[in-house]
């Protein structure tokens, strides 16, 4: 929480792939987008990042609408979507959610008017590239923090020292989390801190650190990944770009 510095989550909301999506929005010609998200903390997070990015390039965000999380109906929200006609709609939602919402999208015909879906990192994740009907999914553009549709060298890496070291295989994400919030207290230690507040000091200072769960930076309290833009066709992950800062 806000409220208690010097604690950082490795699993926690991460803005940077709302950003990179506000960016490309604006560069693909979308002047105004609608977000609509579930009343969640990590979709708060998104919302508040795409549209700060958003705004700062000169895109409009006419309106945030919010629904209860666990909401399975949508029709209030799409009508309002409807009304106000935009260019795009972003939609920082989690599988579960996609998973209801996207049929809804195309049932209450919004895919017809010309409206670009953008999502953050839950529109990538294999259960709903794979199992959600195409037609509910093609074309939307995602951020992701894979870097391709296979494992990273550093993962790889890290899972061959992992099994070599205890003879078991590696079944969880788990311990790549634990991994990297050790490599990224080492990194902070080069500095030389002599204190906590120096110590966190190090670590804010840190970018772009070649971790076993990606590519870490940390900013303002918040560990992020570098984020990477795909758009989804025929239930593939298509690689609009490697990096978008």
């Amino acid at each position: 929480p806000d409220e208690a510095p010097g604690v950082y989550s490795l699993s926690g909301p991460d803005p940077s792939g709302a950003r990179a999506l506000a960016d490309y929005a604006w560069e693909l010609g979308l002047e105004r987008v609608v977000v609509v998200r579930p009343a969640t903390e990590a979709a708060a997070v998104d919302a508040e990042a795409f549209q700060e990015a958003f705004r700062a390039v000169g895109g409009l965000v006419p309106r945030e609408i919010v629904f209860d999380s666990g909401a399975t109906f949508f029709q209030p929200q799409f009508e309002e979507v409807s009304s106000i006609l935009p260019d795009g709609l972003f939609l920082p939602l989690n599988p579960r959610d996609i998973e209801l919402l996207a049929p809804q999208v195309t049932y209450y015909g919004l895919d017809t008017l010309g409206i670009q879906l953008l999502g953050t990192a839950g529109w990538a994740r294999d259960e709903v590239v794979v199992e959600v009907d195409s037609r509910h999914t093609d074309g939307v553009i995602a951020a992701t923090t894979r870097t391709t549709q296979d494992e990273t060298e550093e993962f790889v890496a890290f899972r061959e020292a992992y099994e070599e070291l205890f003879q078991k295989t590696l079944r969880s994400e788990v311990p790549a989390f634990g991994y990297d919030a050790a490599g990224l207290f080492l990194k902070a230690l080069e500095a030389g801190p002599r204190s906590s507040q120096e110590l966190q000091e190090a670590l804010e200072g840190i970018r772009d650190f070649p971790g076993a769960t990606g590519r870490l930076t940390i900013e303002r309290g918040r560990i992020m990944r570098e984020p990477h833009l795909v758009r989804i066709q025929d239930h593939e992950l298509i690689y609009i770009s490697s990096r978008y800062d």
